[in-house]
């Protein structure tokens, strides 16, 4: 049962936006790497981004604060009636087949939520 869920809920994502599809999929990956002992193995893009990101820092290019929460303070997350129905389903399913990841999963939506201004 819980499987057809996800079946059904992964066939939506297919709809979803790119930006989103790559975020599901990095929760994903943070998911099965806590099930398979806690060792994550970056993909060559997120490679990139750390190369970059160090590349900034040596830089001294940093994003200000301020300039992070005016950005994030114009933005508000709306769902759709069809979105609350998909991520129930997917925090149904990783509750009851992955409950010791489930806080963390959790708890990762909701500072994305944040992040972009909930």
């Amino acid at each position: 049962m819980a499987a057809k869920a996800l079946e059904e809920a992964l066939e939506r994502v297919a709809n979803w936006p790119e930006e989103a599809q790559r975020e599901l999929a990095e929760i994903a990956l943070e998911i099965d790497a806590e099930l398979s002992g806690g060792v994550y193995h970056a993909t060559a893009d997120e490679l990139e981004g750390i190369d970059r990101g160090l590349k900034e820092a040596r830089e001294g290019r940093f994003a200000s604060e301020g300039g992070l929460r005016e950005t994030a303070a114009g933005m508000k997350v709306v769902y759709t009636q069809e979105a609350l129905a998909d991520l129930d389903a997917i925090l149904e399913f990783i509750s009851s087949h992955y409950p010791g990841v489930y806080a963390a999963f959790e708890r990762r939506i909701q500072a994305l939520e944040a992040r972009i201004g909930a």
